[in-house]
């Protein structure tokens, strides 16, 4: 699972830093994780997830929605003018991801369909001009060493 935000997203994107002065960084980070969670239920109908590389609209997207749920949690008044904006940002983020999960918003991302054989999702792949020594069929190495020092 990919994190489509990180915590200074929430203020370069959204929100003054002393809106959130009273959270911490785990909290934060605990709300992007299940955030990016509810945002794959909507990404997984149209991508093979998880997503690999996504672009500023999914972070923003992320972003809105996580500074909504941190605030939330703390309290703001949905009477007051500068918290309806925040209300607004949310209902937006969440029409954008029906949009996107209905199909009719088409999202810049690469996913993990757009991979080779023996992807990792965040991981490395090696590859050789020469042969080592180890088994393996050139995706998944065996892990027995059968070369010698040469």
């Amino acid at each position: 699972m990919a994190a489509y935000c990180s915590p200074s997203d929430l203020t370069n994107l959204g929100i003054s830093p002393d809106a959130l002065r009273s959270i911490t960084e785990d909290q934060m980070n605990a709300v992007i994780s299940a955030v990016s969670d509810e945002m794959d239920g909507y990404l997984g109908s149209q991508y093979k997830l998880p997503l690999v590389a996504w672009g500023q609209d999914v972070r923003l997207m992320c972003a809105r929605l996580a500074i909504y749920t941190l605030i939330a949690a703390r309290g703001f008044n949905p009477d007051n003018p500068g918290d309806v904006q925040l209300l607004d940002a949310h209902d937006m983020a969440e029409r954008w991801l029906k949009r996107v999960s209905d199909g009719s918003l088409a999202l810049t991302v690469t996913d993990s369909s757009q991979q080779g054989p023996g992807f990792v999702a965040g991981g490395y792949q090696l590859s050789s001009n020469r042969q080592r020594g180890y088994q393996g069929d050139g995706v998944h190495c065996g892990g027995a060493f059968t070369g010698g020092r040469r």
